[in-house]
């Protein structure tokens, strides 16, 4: 037993001073190529590499540390110059990749699967510049980093430059955590500056993505707080087609603001219809966006793209809500306190689409709504909305107050405002008929004592947009209303709600 492990030991010596003695022998040839395979990257196909340089190139073959400061990258693009910065990056190279840089490198390349090219990375203090943004990182770390044999090779031997958009779906890394990011871009009107305290990529694999993470962003326009969101997760990404993302990249890249998003929106339509979807799910928390002179927070808010074929997706947003004051800079309506949660769900297939929508607000009431709609494309947004069809709409409304609050935005005197609500239910403008005298009687229903209300249209039957002009003074001939009267007379809710009423409406007229 003593002899295995004496031998075991000696071989163990020997394995590491093997690799040490290599890792001495290559020393020069790995700091020079490392430094040039970072130059070797371009952004586009027909574009220049990079000019790297570098203060100082370290290569420990004890450790297989590499350790470069004061590293500087010299590129162009169609607006101008881009540099990028960084002071220090250091990772340690896999024993894998030391023999790659021996004559053995074909042989040690010669699989179809990712190898591993670097471990512990960590850069720090990194700034690029370029004519219209600036971007600046604090420290990166990433556990590994890889990418499939031929790009190694292609890195490393200089026969042409790397296109980074193509060579990302030939990479992949584990545990990706940046810290602390600015973002700043000048414009016309003003400058923009984009924040965030940190993010994290985790199970990046070519075109997969398990999640993206960000944490405390804050966007500002010109000093002024606009957006903050406390945290963001994204789930299952996918990116788009290599052909597409190329085609993305350049449109963003456009001098011209107007004519990039002419370009970017119909490519971002065909993301958005690609199978699978770019994302599977999106989340996000502590959300608060500066209007007017006050602001609306979010609670949460998460999107989730459940399949591509046939469409479906579902959202929802919780804890929205929003000041009396704004609610009257916005509506010039007084109202209390918003505090409304929203839930969606959408089914298509082809021009065919089934969408339902849950609207709840405290304090307010309830809100039910599906419909089934059948979209016929048109020569403009404004004949595809006309043309769309639409069958087994349904509306079902809970009050919980904001009926009373109505009425008293029509007049505090309570008995007047009733009586305004009341003549709105008979429906003056409406003809005669069996169908709308039902409709006029389950109003009146509802206005006298507001309950639940339903509105639907004729079960099977379908109509166009463009019809519902016709729905204003015969709503009969296509739509159903139900009504249950509420435990308490509006009268009595308005009476209970006056005072609140004139509090909040005396607040928010003086700010």
């Amino acid at each position: 037993m003593k002899k295995l492990l004496t031998i075991l030991i000696v071989l163990a010596v020997l394995v590491a001073g093997g690799l040490a003695a290599l890792g001495f022998g290559l020393r020069s040839v790995i700091q020079e190529q490392t430094l040039n395979a970072l130059g070797n990257m371009t952004m586009s196909p027909q574009g220049k590499a990079y000019t790297a340089t570098a203060e100082q190139v370290n290569f420990s073959p004890l450790s297989r540390e590499m350790s470069i400061r004061g590293l500087s990258l010299q590129g162009e693009r169609p607006q101008g110059p881009e540099t990028w910065q960084v002071a220090e990056i250091s990772f340690r190279l896999p024993v894998r990749m030391l023999l790659v840089f021996t004559p053995l490198r074909n042989m040690v390349l010669d699989g179809k699967d990712m190898v591993d090219v670097a471990e512990n990375v960590v850069l720090r203090n990194l700034a690029m510049t370029a004519p219209d943004n600036r971007v600046a990182v604090q420290r990166e770390e990433i556990d590994v980093i890889r990418a499939m044999p031929f790009l190694v090779r292609q890195t490393l031997e200089r026969h042409e430059p790397v296109d980074m958009v193509a060579a990302t779906y030939s990479m992949g890394a584990d545990n990706t955590h940046a810290h602390f990011i600015t973002v700043d871009i000048p414009g016309p009107s003003g400058s923009t500056r984009l924040s965030l305290k940190e993010t994290s990529m985790r199970g990046w694999q070519g075109r997969t993505i398990d999640s993206i993470a960000l944490d405390g962003l804050e966007v500002r326009v010109d000093g002024t707080p606009g957006i903050s969101i406390g945290h963001i997760r994204q789930e299952g990404l996918t990116l788009p087609d290599e052909d597409l993302l190329r085609r993305i990249v350049d449109a963003s890249g456009q001098a011209d603001p107007d004519e990039a998003l002419n370009q970017l929106m119909p490519l971002m339509e065909t993301v958005l219809g690609a199978e699978p979807p770019l994302l599977r799910k999106a989340y996000a928390a502590d959300m608060t966006f500066a209007v007017e002179t006050s602001s609306v927070q979010v609670k949460e808010a998460v999107f989730e793209w459940l399949s591509n074929a046939p469409v479906h997706t579902r959202s929802s947003v919780k804890g929205l809500t929003a000041p009396s004051s704004l609610l009257r800079a916005l509506l010039d309506l007084t109202l209390p306190p918003l505090n409304m949660d929203m839930a969606f769900e959408s089914r298509s297939s082809g021009a065919a689409s089934h969408k339902t929508a849950l609207v709840s607000a405290a304090g307010l009431g309830v809100l039910d709504c599906e419909v089934k709609l059948n979209e016929k494309p048109g020569t403009n947004a404004l004949e595809d909305l006309l043309t769309q069809s639409f069958s087994d709409f349904s509306l079902k409304y809970k009050d919980e107050g904001l009926t009373a609050w109505l009425g008293l935005n029509i007049s505090t005197n309570v008995p007047q405002a009733v009586g305004a609500l009341e003549a709105l239910a008979a429906l003056p403008g409406v003809r005669a008929g069996q169908q709308n005298d039902a409709i006029r009687r389950s109003l009146q229903t509802f206005a006298a004592r507001p309950g639940s209300l339903e509105i639907q249209t004729t079960p099977g039957r379908t109509a166009l947009v463009l019809d519902l002009i016709a729905l204003l003074d015969n709503p009969g001939m296509l739509l159903t209303v139900t009504a249950k009267p509420g435990e308490h007379a509006l009268r009595e809710q308005m009476e209970a709600l006056r005072l609140t009423f004139e509090a909040i409406q005396a607040v928010s007229s003086g700010q």
